[in-house]
């Protein structure tokens, strides 16, 4: 991974874990569970 802040890093994860939850409860109200 390239050297970046952890203030940068955490940012970029709570954005990937929003973008993730939001997949997860699209793939659930779809019923696509793959």
């Amino acid at each position: 991974m390239t050297s970046i802040s952890s203030g940068d890093f955490s940012e970029l994860t709570g954005l990937q874990m929003l973008y993730l939850d939001g997949n997860k409860i699209a793939s659930v109200t779809s019923g696509d569970f793959s």
